[in-house]
């Protein structure tokens, strides 16, 4: 027994000492830091500069709730079928292609002969996913092929937050989801997570100042009464009176009447009100606690994918990207950069990109610019799936699955990378987000 005591001992010293090594490995091996590592630790962050002017409580107001516009246009009917239409190769959760009879029976469910059903304005009560189906049964590409399979489920969109007004333009035939519109998109909730707002709400509602959410996993309960789950990218309604601690008023569901009532919680994490300053160390706070986070495709899991990094961290400050990369690689002062080497791109970044104000985009991944190191070599923060590899061959994936903290060269040291794969040889573009002025300080 003492023998076998010891070798166990032995083992898990063993363990630690690989899982240690693992952890503590410097980033020149795939050009990425190390796990803990902040955004102070790698550029020197100027905590009072302004990233860009702020913006006015109105102009954030307006776009917020920009769906709750009368006259907010009907998204096409096509859009109800764009998935099926793009591709046939769906594979289901047993990782099998998708039978007819699902494919019948999902198309079925989302009655578009009846398309609009409704036109009313309602409001997020559960953080939930925003689906291309109305289903949250997953559509995989073939598994056997390198980058798919989990996580990319094709018919997650994003993920959003409790208190995102919507509009909801349509209802699924089982009557369990809801098609809806949001600034950024459209797609299918659980109808439970939705409840309506009627005028008289809408007018009241957006007149109280708003508070963002600064922290990741938080609850948002009451008196031992959970009502949802939330984080970074939350916008919810902030009460002040005179004598009290400052609350969180939160949309709920009336399950009688399926209308929003506001229930008063109090506040036990960060908040702050929106806009948000733009200042280098409210972007420090808020990039800082989502890195090392779990990369989730379009929002899978209450993760978030390079964009929605971008989409939610923005958002506080009243820059309203849109939610693909793509997009908001188009957004804002667009410089062209493919037709330029290697280095000459590095140059370009590391003289005109601003911190925390300018992306950079490859094909499908967006960055964002925090500064250049000691070295004077551009560091970006993005959430990242993987590298594309190819050994003998035969494609595969260097999987990295977090965000974090990399220098342009992620990707040059994994071994059979890719050619041209690295981000650095892939960047087709930067852009700069607002215009700002270079000796903008806040006093």
């Amino acid at each position: 027994m003492k023998l076998q005591s010891g070798l166990y001992v032995i083992l898990c010293g063993f363990i630690i000492i690989i899982f240690l090594m693992l952890k503590t490995c410097t980033f020149e091996s795939i050009e990425e830091y190390p796990l803990d590592t902040k955004i102070a630790d790698v550029v020197v962050v100027e905590e009072d500069r302004l990233v860009f002017p702020q913006v006015t409580e109105v102009f954030f107001k307006q776009n917020f709730f920009v769906v709750w516009k009368k006259e907010y246009p009907v998204p096409s009917q096509a859009g109800l079928y764009w998935l099926f239409m793009a591709d046939a190769d769906i594979h289901g959760l047993n990782l099998r292609p998708l039978p007819v009879k699902d494919w019948v029976g999902f198309v079925d469910n989302i009655n578009g002969e009846t398309y609009p059903s409704l036109s009313q304005n309602a409001i997020l009560t559960k953080s939930t996913s925003l689906r291309a189906v109305p289903t949250e049964k997953p559509f995989f590409r073939d598994p056997k092929k390198a980058g798919e399979g989990f996580p990319f489920d094709y018919a997650q969109s994003t993920f959003l937050w409790q208190g995102l007004p919507l509009k909801v333009f349509h209802i699924s035939k089982d009557g369990l989801w809801y098609n809806v519109t949001t600034r950024f998109g459209s797609g299918w909730v659980r109808a439970d997570s939705v409840a309506f707002v009627s005028d008289k709400f809408t007018k009241e509602y957006v007149q109280n100042t708003f508070a963002g959410i600064m922290k990741d996993n938080v609850t948002l309960s009451q008196n031992g009464l959970f009502y949802a789950e939330s984080g970074t990218g939350a916008v919810l309604a902030y009460v002040e009176k005179k004598g009290k601690k400052p609350q969180l008023a939160i949309p709920v569901r009336n399950n009688k009447t399926g209308m929003a009532e506001l229930v008063l919680i109090d506040v036990n994490f960060p908040v702050a009100k929106v806009p948000l300053l733009p200042t280098q160390a409210n972007f420090v706070f808020l990039l800082d606690d989502l890195l090392d986070r779990p990369y989730g495709w379009g929002g899978l899991n209450g993760e978030r994918d390079c964009s929605g990094v971008l989409l939610d961290v923005y958002t506080l400050f009243g820059v309203f990207l849109p939610r693909i990369s793509r997009e908001q690689a188009a957004y804002g002062e667009v410089t062209a950069l493919v037709e330029l080497s290697a280095n000459e791109r590095k140059k370009y970044i590391k003289k005109h990109a601003k911190p925390f104000n300018t992306l950079i985009e490859k094909k499908g991944h967006v960055v964002l610019y925090i500064g250049n190191n000691d070295d004077g070599e551009p560091v970006v923060m993005h959430s990242i799936w993987g590298v594309r590899t190819e050994e003998e061959g035969e494609k595969g994936r260097h999987i990295i699955g977090r965000a974090l903290l990399s220098t342009l060269d992620l990707g040059k040291a994994v071994p059979f990378m890719e050619e041209q794969e690295s981000l650095l040889q892939s960047i087709r573009t930067m852009n700069t987000l607002k215009k700002s002025d270079s000796d903008l300080v806040y006093k």
